[in-house]
């Protein structure tokens, strides 16, 4: 009876170790599966992200920021893609995207500002409305045919307005009648500019902005500007040198080194007004 007793009892310890033995194993062996399925998973969503990543780039190569960002967006929301090798890469694609997506947006918007102006005949806000737009996006949508509006205009009735206003600009300032105001000869002289832009003059445009930089030489001026005047100076210079006015070119080339010598504005160095000078 003993014996029995203890053959049964080696039998249920047998039974045992192998029902424990087939449980461990079966664990181990669903453990390993749940791994390959989730080493799977992981791949699989890194091969995504590679292949989201390369078609931003696509995106990018034609310039179409909206798709990079409609792209990159998505991919990175994605649960599992934190750690991803190109992680850094794509944000800052991202980041391009959206600087250059809103800087086409304000280009275009601008654009249609400029064309409003000038059919207002606000040609100064529009000429800058312009530059600053194809700062922004050269090929901004409009932009040239803005630019060919700012020039559709009669010229000659222009031209007519530009020496009225230039004309106009003289009587106030100052230094031909003591009574005027330098802030309102400034302005006329700049609009007389414009206008003379317009109507395809540079050389009379030069001569205007070279008596908006004297408006603006705080000697004369006491709210004025030394750099903004030696600016302006410089845009004469260039256009009446253009113009073959040698006589305004070596004036405005005069007042640029005046503007700029030492302790006019920060980086004048009289290095930089003998140069003008010569």
């Amino acid at each position: 009876m003993p014996l029995l007793i203890g053959a049964a009892l080696a039998l249920t310890a047998g039974a045992f170790a192998v029902h424990l033995w087939f449980s461990s194993g079966k664990t181990a062996i669903n453990q390993l599966l749940k791994n390959e399925n989730s080493g799977a998973q992981v791949s699989a969503q890194r091969d995504a992200f590679s292949e989201a990543l390369s078609l931003a780039r696509e995106a990018q190569s034609r310039s179409d920021w909206g798709r990079v960002i409609s792209i990159l967006e998505d991919t990175l929301s994605e649960t599992g893609v934190e750690n991803h090798l190109r992680r850094k890469e794509a944000e800052d694609l991202l980041a391009l995207a959206r600087w250059e997506f809103s800087n086409r947006q304000l280009a275009a918007y601008k654009v249609l500002e400029a064309e409003r102006m000038i059919a207002a005949e606000k040609f100064i806000e529009a000429r800058a409305m312009l530059d600053a737009a194809k700062m922004l996006w050269p090929d901004a949508p409009r932009l040239k045919e803005a630019e060919a509006l700012m020039n559709a205009g009669n010229k000659e009735e222009l031209h007519a307005k530009a020496d009225a206003m230039r004309f106009q600009a003289r009587q106030f300032q100052p230094n031909i009648n003591p009574p005027g105001n330098w802030a309102l000869a400034l302005k006329l002289n700049r609009e007389a500019a414009a206008l003379y832009e317009a109507s395809g003059d540079p050389y009379w445009q030069g001569k205007s902005i070279h008596e908006a930089a004297f408006c603006l030489q705080p000697d004369h001026n006491p709210a004025g500007d030394w750099k903004q005047a030696f600016v302006l100076f410089q845009q004469a210079m260039e256009l009446l040198k253009n113009s073959n006015d040698r006589a305004g070119t070596a004036l405005s080339l005069n007042q640029m080194g005046f503007c700029s010598m030492p302790g006019r504005f920060p980086g004048a160095t009289w290095p930089a007004a003998i140069d003008a000078y010569q």
